[in-house]
């Protein structure tokens, strides 16, 4: 099996990976076009302040670990993307529709990592239902879309991991 690193990425023990949800951190949950005017309420709203901190990271790679996986081809997800950030976008987590839905994202993500050889990869998942995952995650809880705490917040925890790698 061998490792997803991308043509000119990061060495395995540099990369972290951001396992990603969309709705509620790239848009608010129920956004749709039809929501008014304001166009804080809009489709992927926020993803260009969260493709802001990608391209300041060249260790970053994306997992999306979304519902819209269900219904949508990788390739259709990645479409939603700005070209120079698709090739960071490595899968989608596997679907478990079985067990506790506490936690479950969290154990998507650790299935994903250990099938492609990353389970001792840094990881952290900006993501707005703090169900998805059990208290020990590395979470961004992102209460009403990627904002600027969120930002900063992803910011500070890549330069914390990137330090510690050194």
């Amino acid at each position: 099996m061998t490792s997803p690193k991308r043509e000119g990425g990061p060495e395995r023990d540099e990369m972290i990976i951001i396992a990603l949800d969309l709705d509620g951190v790239l848009h608010r949950s129920l956004a749709t076009e039809w929501m008014g005017e304001r166009k804080e309420n809009k489709f992927f709203y926020f993803l260009p302040k969260f493709e802001s901190v990608i391209r300041d990271y060249p260790c970053t790679r994306i997992l999306i670990t979304s519902s819209w996986r269900e219904l949508r081809a990788l390739g259709v997800l990645a479409a939603f993307f700005s070209e120079d950030i698709r090739p960071k976008i490595l899968g989608v987590t596997p679907i478990h529709n079985t067990g506790n839905r506490i936690g479950l994202r969290q154990r998507e993500v650790r299935d994903w990592l250990k099938e492609h050889g990353l389970a001792d990869v840094c990881w952290v998942s900006p993501d707005d239902d703090s169900r998805n995952y059990l208290p020990d995650a590395p979470l961004i809880f992102c209460e009403d879309g990627f904002g600027a705490a969120e930002e900063k917040t992803l910011r500070l925890f890549l330069d914390l991991q990137i330090e510690r790698v050194g």
